[in-house]
Order: structure tokens, then C-alpha cells, then sequence
């Protein structure tokens, strides 16, 4: 209601495993939510992907995230743990409503939330799924971890990429308007995915995550 959310239905699979020579194991539940959405103008919308090199990438909405319950602990440690950061439903309606009209006003064609696995991952997700690089120094917070800088989740947290300076400065005036954080990261472009933050830097071959992100579901399959 809060978020006038069209929710046409929807399932939560709570007993969720699968046999294996060494027993059984448990998979996350999954709840899923069914959804109806409406695009004015069809020609008119966004998806994850970076479409050009050049583009200004912002993050909208909170530069800080939290490693409570994150994809980093239960990946690199084993660990489910810690409780998910607080939703705060006032922020989180007006990140969406500044991003969406930032899509319906045609001025930005390339969107991603920054949830499961943080900046870091959704940052490197658009640059996947477009095939182009990106240069970024990540929002520094006092008294974070580098790591959670990177893969801190948390929402109301969109990752934008806008064509050129005037349309950069529309979306940080929207923002400002409806009261929203924005953050200035970087560009897209190359062959490499960058990343800064206040402590140090480091960069990976587009090449390399491609064949990261795609090459598992291929192998498992055989």
C-alpha cells in the first residue's frame, strides 16, 4: 500500500532441498511477488544494461549499506547472520518515484537496484549486461569497512546511467527536490570494471566476469 505496489498474487516456497550422494540440502525459501506494471511509452523504459561509453553513472538514494544478512557473509563465510538493514518505506517510494520519472521523462535508459550483493555487484551487473566497462569511485561512509562499502545491501539504492551533463544535472535537481541522496560514482566505458573507495582500488577484465557470472549455470548443466 505504501508503495502502491500493483501485487496480483504471488507464492512462498517455505520447504525448499534436493538430494545429493552426500544427503540433502536446504535451499532459501523463496518468496515470490506478482506483479502488474504499466509503461506509458514503451520506447520509453530501462533495463540493467550500460548502453554506451560516456555515460554518467549516479547512485540514488543511500550510499551506505549493511553486511546483516548479505549474499557477502553466507558466500565468502558460510554465515547467515545478522538481521537486514531497516526499510525506511517514505525513502524508499521517493527513490522510485525520482527514478521513474527520470525513465518516463526518456532521460535515462539504463537502471539497477543495488540490493542483493551491493554497489559492487550491481555495478558490475550493468557493465555484464551491456558489454561496457566503468570507472567508479564508491561513496566513502565514517566508520565502514571497505567491504561494506562494496557489497553492503540495503534498499533505496538505484544505480543510474545518464548520456550527458545535462541530463545529469535534471536528475541530481529531481533529488533534490524529493529530498533523495545522490551520489556521483564515475563512467562507463573499456574493457575493465574499476572500483575505488577511500582505502584502495582495483580492477577486473570485463572478460573475466563475464565468464564468471555465466559460466557456472553452463557447467552445472553439462
Amino acid at each position: 500500500m505504501a508503495l502502491g505496489t500493483p501485487v496480483t498474487g504471488g507464492n512462498v516456497s517455505l520447504y525448499n532441498q534436493y538430494r545429493s550422494e552426500d544427503g540433502y540440502h536446504a535451499i532459501d525459501p523463496t518468496p515470490t511477488v506478482g506483479m502488474v506494471g504499466v509503461l506509458p511509452d514503451v520506447q520509453r523504459r530501462a533495463d540493467m544494461a550500460l548502453k554506451r561509453s560516456g555515460d554518467v553513472l549516479l547512485l540514488v538514494g543511500e550510499a551506505a549499506g549493511s553486511l546483516g544478512a548479505s549474499e557477502m557473509l553466507a558466500r565468502l563465510h558460510g554465515t547467515v547472520a545478522g538481521a537486514p538493514p531497516a526499510l525506511d518505506l517514505e525513502r524508499e517510494a521517493a527513490v522510485q518515484e525520482v527514478v521513474r520519472s527520470l525513465i518516463q521523462d526518456g532521460l535515462c535508459d539504463s537502471a539497477h537496484d543495488a540490493a542483493e550483493g551491493g554497489l559492487a555487484v550491481a555495478l558490475a551487473e550493468m557493465a555484464i549486461a551491456g558489454g561496457v566497462g566503468l570507472d567508479v569511485t564508491l561513496p566513502g561512509v565514517p566508520g565502514t569497512r571497505d567491504d561494506a562499502v562494496l557489497f553492503g545491501e540495503g534498499p533505496a539504492r538505484i544505480v543510474v546511467a545518464l548520456e550527458d551533463e545535462d541530463r545529469v544535472a535534471r536528475a541530481q535537481e529531481r533529488c533534490a527536490q524529493a529530498g533523495v541522496p545522490c551520489h556521483r560514482l564515475g563512467s562507463s566505458g573499456g574493457t575493465e570494471v574499476r572500483m575505488r573507495t577511500v582505502r584502495g582500488a582495483f580492477a577486473v577484465p570485463l572478460a573475466n566476469l563475464r565468464a564468471a557470472y555465466h559460466g557456472p549455470l553452463a557447467e552445472a548443466l553439462g
